[in-house]
């Protein structure tokens, strides 16, 4: 979804309690840079980079996004050897410093809470105030994406398999499937 630029499906994601995680991506083995990436640094090695700022902005990073991180090295690495001067330019800006305490702080305690399966409830349990414990669960955006220079593909103006704004995941089962209740 994000090497296709589906901005409108990486939006839905994650406005509905889709959480940030290191995914297996076999392709990425042909592009050198590691077995598992980010949401963030496949934004940037696919040079997505209204995504990636999407992502950086609503804080939708993983303990792998952070400055220093073995993993932004082998990827500056990459985007150097392959020239991909818009991808540096965003790590130049926005991942070259270390991060606010509060936003380090958040990475860690939602790395934390784990997966989808049972993380509201253990959000809830967790002594920060509501407004984290919102932003914990990923249900709303901060920031906005950024359409103004996205060509859809065809018919990319979908509802996720009948997911609209107004509906919300139910991660409530332990098992890895995703199911759709209205609100």
């Amino acid at each position: 979804m994000i090497d296709n630029d589906l901005r409108r499906l990486v939006q839905l994601m994650m406005t509905h309690g889709m959480i940030p995680f290191c995914e297996n991506v076999e392709v990425m083995r042909f592009h050198g840079v590691s077995d598992k990436l980010s949401p963030l640094a496949f934004a940037l090695v696919t040079n997505k980079i209204a995504i990636a700022q999407y992502l950086t902005e609503n804080w939708f990073l993983t303990p792998a996004d952070l400055e220093g991180s073995m993993e932004l090295r082998h990827l500056r690495s990459k985007l150097e050897k392959e020239s991909q001067a818009d991808g540096i330019r965003f790590m130049d800006e926005n991942l070259s410093q270390p991060m606010s305490l509060l936003k380090l702080s958040f990475v860690a305690v939602s790395a934390q809470l784990g997966g989808v399966a049972g993380r509201e409830e253990r959000a809830s349990q967790t002594p920060l105030p509501n407004i984290f414990k919102d932003k914990l669960l990923f249900r709303r955006e901060n920031f906005p994406m950024d359409f103004t220079d996205w060509h859809p593909v065809d018919n990319e103006d979908y509802e996720l398999e009948g997911i609209s704004d107004s509906d919300s995941l139910d991660y409530s089962s332990d098992s890895d499937e995703t199911f759709v209740t209205d609100h």
